[in-house]
């Protein structure tokens, strides 16, 4: 009997230590399970934020393409835009131009006159000189008178079939008999290098009553400008000794002309 009660409290002993190294072992492995957790969530967590980042940069750098594509197509409009939109000023500029010149010809019916184009300007920067598109074949010949909606500016030195060298009136040398509108006095158009695109009239009386801004004509002495066309107006006046100087800003475009009017003459044979 003692001998069966000592087995079976072995055996419920053996029961128990059994029961007790499973809950050690159960709660080592949570341990272990514990431990590893907290180990491995930071860098669970720092693979989750790569992948995200790696994720967000792509669609940010794929936002960034399109928006630098998308950039340089309105770029792109816009300098077609401005292209259009400075064609149709110059369009518009030498639709005025022309018309003007139009008005000019119609406001000289008494003149037989022509338009032109002009070709070439002085590069100088002295304003001396520019080449037109008619010549000889156009019922040009030297010393035509050329002038535009502005007034005189030149007459032509040398000629061709197709072509023409206009001097202007601003060129050292050059002389044209002038009247100032308002007065009737008269003088002398004379180019000087020194004035920049202006021009000087001299040998005006000292007596004179001018002002500046007094328009200047021609008056129509001499071979070459017919009488009443606009040369200019005072822009100084400078007294000498016996008599005064005028300094004229010329209405005509002297400095950047474009279309031109011609007054055909055929005194002169072409050179």
């Amino acid at each position: 009997m003692k001998k069966r009660i000592f087995k079976i409290g072995i055996l419920v002993a053996v029961i128990l230590v059994c029961m007790i190294i499973s809950t050690v072992e159960s709660d080592k492995n949570r341990i272990v399970s514990d431990i590893t957790g907290i180990v491995a969530t930071p860098f669970q967590k720092a693979i989750v934020a790569v992948n995200n980042m790696i994720d967000y940069g792509g669609d940010y750098f794929q936002d960034m393409q399109a928006l630098k594509e998308e950039n340089a197509e309105l770029k792109s409009k816009i300098i077609l835009m401005e292209e259009k939109i400075t064609e149709s000023d110059e369009i518009r500029s030498e639709n005025e131009r022309l018309r003007t010149l139009v008005d000019l010809k119609e406001k000289n019916k008494n003149y037989d006159m022509t338009g032109a184009s002009v070709t070439a300007i002085d590069p100088s920067g002295w304003y001396s000189y520019f080449i037109i598109d008619k010549g000889t074949n156009d019922g040009l010949s030297k010393n035509s008178v050329v002038l535009d909606s502005g007034g005189v500016l030149g007459r032509i030195d040398k000629i061709g079939s197709t072509w023409a060298k206009v001097v202007t009136i601003t060129e050292p040398g050059t002389a044209c008999g002038a009247e100032i509108s308002r007065t009737g006095d008269t003088g002398i158009i004379e180019g000087d290098s020194v004035l920049d695109g202006l021009c000087k009239m001299t040998s005006i009386g000292k007596e004179t009553n001018i002002t500046p801004g007094d328009y200047i004509v021609t008056s129509g002495s001499g071979d070459v400008y017919p009488a009443g066309l606009t040369i200019g107006r005072i822009k100084e006046i400078k007294d000498g000794e016996i008599s005064r100087t005028a300094i004229v800003e010329p209405t005509g475009n002297v400095k950047t002309p474009k279309e031109v009017m011609v007054i055909k003459n055929n005194t002169v044979s072409a050179e």
